[in-house]
């Protein structure tokens, strides 16, 4: 099936570069914009487009207006900045409404690569309804307070331990975080902690990316499923902190924490988007009707393991991606059986939610892989999900 890409640049001859580097492209359509309202009105009269990669500095309309435009108004479009310089605060505003994230000059292979990686998730997603919603999976649910947050990021005492610790406990922003700290703002190379990330992203990225979502956040908008996003994340937080106790190799610890901080990643994005849908095949679950993941794959035919694995990929996440697609069902993992990030994310969700009256089960095959230590991890995960020692 042949995609269609619009590019936006107020620069003809960035346009025409792009064109003569994908001009073999025949499984891609390009079109291209010199203008944030010529695009408008190509995506007003032209069939749906897939991807949209836009400048950031452009006159009359700039990009961040544009992404702004089309984030309301075609959220399936999915979303890629292609710019320059831009100043920082407007760089983490568009970072909290655009997928990816690209610096110029960009090469033809990430560029490609970029693309690619904006149309996979559209592909794994066969659910119409769920593909019209996509584009909102980047609106990232918040828990905590942001101005509790900003004010410590403001305060001058306030150490980048201080704000990762702040920062760990709020999964949105979190995720956005994560999101700058692995995108072409930054630079290159992947971070895969959140300590990682602010270090990165530094005190004022903090700051300008929470008064980024604490904008969003005022503006009313499917609050329907906000009630949910909220207890999954509390229970998200808990399923962290224990899967992270779990494991004794630190690195595992923290990729641990993150992996369970992450893991319903796509279960948010499905009670934000399709609230009543998503309430259906949990009713299902709960009512011992079926699994939570064939309740899903019937609903959407996708489960929200594998939506979330995809999102994190879009964000460049793939260490947590591979953790997070697998952590119903670790056996399926392509990796060894030992007490890794996700096996101690599997334990760890299990007993969260049995101390909560849930109903998820172990998965046997790989509990039997992990032998011995199995039964005794399990114990001390559910005696500590029930706060005891």
């Amino acid at each position: 099936m042949t995609a269609r890409l619009l590019f936006v640049d107020d620069e003809p001859r960035i346009l025409e570069a792009i064109e003569n580097m994908l001009f073999d492209r025949d499984d891609w359509e390009l079109h291209f914009a010199t203008s944030g309202h010529e695009a408008l009105g190509l995506l007003a009269t032209e069939p749906a487009f897939d991807v949209l990669v836009t400048d950031m500095r452009m006159p009359s309309m700039d990009g961040l207006q544009l992404l702004q435009t089309v984030n309301r108004d075609y959220p399936g479009v999915m979303r890629i900045v292609l710019s320059g310089h831009a100043e920082l605060e407007k760089a983490m505003q568009a970072i909290t409404i655009a997928h990816l994230y690209l610096a110029k000059p960009c090469d033809e292979k990430q560029l490609i690569a970029s693309i690619e990686c904006a149309l996979h998730i559209g592909r794994v997603v066969v659910d119409d309804e769920l593909r019209q919603n996509l584009g909102r999976i980047s609106d990232a649910p918040r828990a905590t307070s942001l101005q509790r947050i900003y004010q410590l990021v403001t305060n001058d005492k306030s150490s980048l331990g201080d704000s990762a610790r702040a920062v760990a406990g709020d999964i949105g922003l979190a995720t956005k975080v994560l999101q700058a700290a692995n995108s072409a703002v930054f630079g290159q190379g992947s971070v895969s902690t959140v300590a990682g990330a602010v270090q990165r992203v530094g005190l004022d990225g903090v700051r300008a990316m929470t008064q980024a979502l604490d904008v969003l956040s005022r503006i009313p908008a499917r609050t329907k499923g906000r009630s949910g996003v909220v207890t999954s994340e509390r229970t998200s937080l808990r399923v962290a902190a224990l899967a992270s106790a779990l494991t004794t190799v630190q690195a595992e610890s923290e990729l641990a924490y993150l992996c369970g901080l992450l893991h319903d990643l796509g279960t948010h994005a499905l009670l934000l988007n399709l609230p009543e849908r998503t309430r259906r095949c949990h009713a299902r679950w709960r009512a011992g009707e079926t699994s939570l993941l064939e309740a899903e794959q019937a609903e959407f035919g996708i489960d929200h393991a594998q939506l979330g694995a995809a999102i994190l990929e879009l964000f460049r996440m793939d260490d947590v991606a591979a953790v997070v697609r697998h952590h119903h069902v670790p056996s399926r993992a392509e990796r060894p059986a030992r007490l890794d990030a996700l096996g101690a994310l599997h334990i760890a969700e299990v007993a969260c939610h049995g101390a909560t009256g849930g109903t998820l089960d172990l998965d046997p095959v790989f509990m039997e892989q992990l032998g011995p230590m199995a039964e005794v991890t399990a114990f001390r995960a559910r005696q500590l999900a029930r706060g005891t020692s």
